[in-house]
């Protein structure tokens, strides 16, 4: 029977692809190819994996399906090799930014890196991605992970608190290259001045400050700062502890949206940039002064 081969490496992409293998199991049988935090993400779904091995593209396998992050060039030189043997190649988009940068557009050769197929899980990206990547295939393909996320968090919220004085800072690195290919974003500022703008805009409040560390940052990345650094494993958990959810670009800002928190987008780029993340519950706005507290 043919096999779908599935390639992931960062983590939220791994979290969409993983949710609709578990949820879709007729798609399958799978083959799961992980590296770095893509396999905590699929073993929690109790799906094994294998380390990557181009060998692993025989004659079983009809298809490959693939979430590039910004940690990894793995995901592209499968797709290069499997576009080679003729197996059809399908890329998962799990944001709404910097579509064509991901795939090292402008480089000369970047088209190497695409797939046969996009899918994507909203009908924003699909306007997004059908205008990217003209007259190539996209498709809609509901997001499970979104769907898993709504049923966790209703468990997750019958046991803990909202603590009504705790806004959650999401972290990201936006001051390092953005893509494997060393691309920063094109941005005028860095999540050290967002985060500045949020201690000051506390200062004097009710609300204490918790940050959340992206996967790749360390933990002592904001010591000058003298904030506190959430030890949570679980997002969902420390969104569910927080009144307010503030962050930059962040597709955890659009997970706590759905968990129907107050969410704010500090992007200061509004002048010359549309929003990053055109997502409903997600407010955005160019300071963090311009935060309206409950």
């Amino acid at each position: 029977m043919p096999m779908t081969l599935t390639v992931c490496h960062d983590a939220g992409g791994a979290e969409v692809i993983a949710a609709w293998c578990k949820a879709h199991p007729e798609e399958g049988p799978f083959l799961h190819v992980a590296t770095g935090p893509a396999v905590e993400r699929f073993a929690k779904r109790g799906l094994e994996t294998v380390a990557p091995d181009f060998g692993l593209l025989d004659g079983r396998i009809s298809r490959v399906i693939a979430a590039p992050g910004w940690n990894s060039l793995t995901e592209f030189e499968f797709i290069r090799v499997a576009r080679k043997h003729g197996i059809r190649t399908i890329v998962y988009l799990d944001h709404w930014v910097n579509y064509r940068l991901r795939f090292g557009h402008p480089r000369e050769g970047w088209e190497q890196n695409l797939p046969d197929e996009f899918w994507v899980g909203d009908d924003v990206a699909f306007s997004i991605a059908q205008k990217e990547f003209s007259g190539m295939p996209v498709t809609l393909v509901p997001n499970e992970y979104m769907r898993e996320v709504a049923r966790t968090f209703a468990d997750i919220q019958s046991k803990i608190k909202e603590e009504s004085d705790l806004v959650l800072f999401l972290s990201e690195p936006l001051s390092v290259p953005t893509t494997i290919f060393g691309d920063f974003e094109d941005v005028s500022f860095d999540e050290y001045q967002i985060l500045e703008g949020l201690i000051g805009r506390l200062r004097d409040t009710k609300y204490r400050l918790l940050v959340r560390l992206h996967p790749s940052e360390s933990k002592d990345k904001y010591a000058k700062f003298g904030v506190r650094i959430s030890d949570e494993p679980e997002l969902l958990a420390d969104i569910a502890r927080a009144r307010v959810v503030v962050g930059m670009s962040t597709v955890a800002l659009a997970h706590a949206a759905a968990c129907g928190k107050a969410v704010w987008s500090v992007w200061p780029d509004l002048d010359r940039n549309i929003p990053p993340l055109p997502v409903p519950g997600i407010r955005t706005v160019s300071r963090a002064e311009e935060i309206a507290l409950p």
